[in-house]
């Protein structure tokens, strides 16, 4: 066609059909093809998919009928079904093996234990691993590679049976109050808090660490050494079966409380410490016996009642001295500001301003040597009797035996007595001896 029949054409309106090219139609039909083979890929998945989900799906359980076989029926007799015995399944389940892990997947690291299907399973938060091991008649607990951030705690369908507990390293946190103790619980270095449930002729040693408390319910027969740590301690009670059964080393006591009776020796070295190398002891029974020997200032000591097998020395002054029944025993100490007792005193002799030594008697060398100075009692108040009581203050017997004639005075009179209140009788050997009496002495309501 020349240009002039061309040029005709479109003056009369018509136009060239516009034709793609033969690569670009290759190219949509690779295209479409690409992307229903994907649908089509992601339908029968799907589809897959759900078939598995309604198989695995429990559904109605309607009524089926099968053809049955002929058969000779010789009995008319109806059995009852027996169901199968119940199978048990013990399932391993793994668990993160790194503390990060475990934070991820937010669950504490379960430890498989050694023992039989009975154990107790052993519960690590933080770093560290355990075990809960047959020994004995119970099973020993054995912590390894923990530090101070790990918690350690036991699940088990009853009480637990300890028969030792073991750590290599620190621990912060053993929350075991579901477990008895009966045996050695050894720690290689700190312990922050270790909760128990009863506790008997056990021995538990904590090498290291500034602060350690302990709870526990019933205790006896128990030697608990902490001898580089401030101890917090709260039990039901701590009793021994005969003396030197049980026994607490500390370098302080910050409080101790028992809701019965405390029968545990004591000592307290009052290495490092400033404050009070013995905080605030609560007994709510009677501290029936014991020795107690504290290096260093004490604070308050309450109890129900107080034993004649009761010894106590301190070496520096305590505040306060507060029994709610009857007060027995033999006591030194630098000075006190307040003896306090609601019932009698009976056999209770208290020598103030006398540094008795490690055994809290008369005599002795080394740690049990004895050495005496001015001491100040302040106020003495007591409910009922005085019966067969000494109080003794700023007095050197120079040979050990006091009332002899070779007594020396030290005290003056900035170690007075300011109170002497008792409302009873003054009986049998009782005797108060002091630098100087207050103005008004009150006995039996007379002054």
């Amino acid at each position: 066609m020349n240009t002039r029949n061309l040029s005709s054409l479109g003056r009369r309106g018509c136009r060239l059909e516009a034709r793609p090219s033969q690569l670009l139609l290759a190219l949509v039909r690779r295209a479409r093809w690409l992307w229903l083979g994907w649908l089509e890929a992601r339908w029968a998945s799907l589809r897959g998919q759900l078939r598995a989900w309604r198989a695995r799906k429990p559904g109605p359980q309607g009524t089926r009928f099968e053809t049955l076989e002929p058969k000779l029926l010789l009995s008319g007799d109806l059995m009852p079904i027996q169901p199968a015995a119940a199978i048990v399944l013990e399932r391993q389940v793994d668990v993160p093996t790194t503390h990060s892990a475990a934070a991820q997947f937010g669950m504490a690291r379960s430890l498989s234990v050694q023992a039989p299907s009975s154990a107790p399973l052993v519960v690590i938060t933080g770093p560290g691993s355990g075990s809960a091991v047959v020994q004995g008649s119970g099973y020993l607990l054995k912590l390894t590679g923990t530090t101070s951030l790990s918690n350690v705690s036991l699940i088990s369908a009853s009480q637990v049976a300890l028969t030792g507990i073991s750590a290599d390293s620190a621990v912060g946190t053993l929350s075991l109050a579901n477990a008895d103790l009966s045996g050695n619980a050894s720690f290689a270095a700190s312990v922050a808090t270790l909760k128990l449930g009863q506790v008997g002729h056990a021995n538990i040693g904590v090498a290291s660490g500034a602060a350690f408390t302990f709870n526990a319910g019933q205790v006896s027969d128990t030697v608990l050494l902490a001898r580089s740590a401030t101890v917090t301690l709260s039990v039901s009670a701590w009793t021994a079966s005969s003396a030197g059964t049980s026994r607490i080393e500390a370098a302080a006591i910050k409080s101790l409380t028992t809701s019965g009776d405390m029968a545990a020796d004591i000592f307290v070295s009052g290495s490092g410490v400033t404050g009070y190398a013995l905080g605030t002891v609560k007994v709510g029974g009677s501290i029936s016996g014991g020795l107690w020997s504290v290096h260093g200032r004490a604070n308050s000591i309450t109890a129900g009642s107080t034993d004649a097998a009761w010894r106590m020395n301190i070496s520096g002054p305590m505040v306060q001295l507060l029994v709610k029944g009857d007060a027995s025993g033999d006591f030194a100490l630098a000075s006190l500001q307040l003896l306090q007792v609601t019932g009698s005193t009976r056999g209770l002799h208290l020598l103030v301003g006398a540094n008795l030594g490690d055994d809290a008697a008369p005599g002795g060398t080394g740690a049990n040597a004895d050495s005496f100075q001015a001491g100040t009692l302040a106020r003495v108040r007591v409910g009922g009797d005085m019966v067969d009581t000494s109080l003794i203050v700023s007095v050197d017997p120079v040979n050990g035996v006091f009332f002899d004639g070779n007594d020396i005075q030290l005290g003056t009179a900035a170690q007075r007595l300011q109170e002497l209140t008792v409302n009873g009788k003054l009986l049998g050997s009782t005797v108060v001896v002091a630098p100087m009496f207050p103005a008004t002495v009150r006995v039996g309501g007379v002054d």
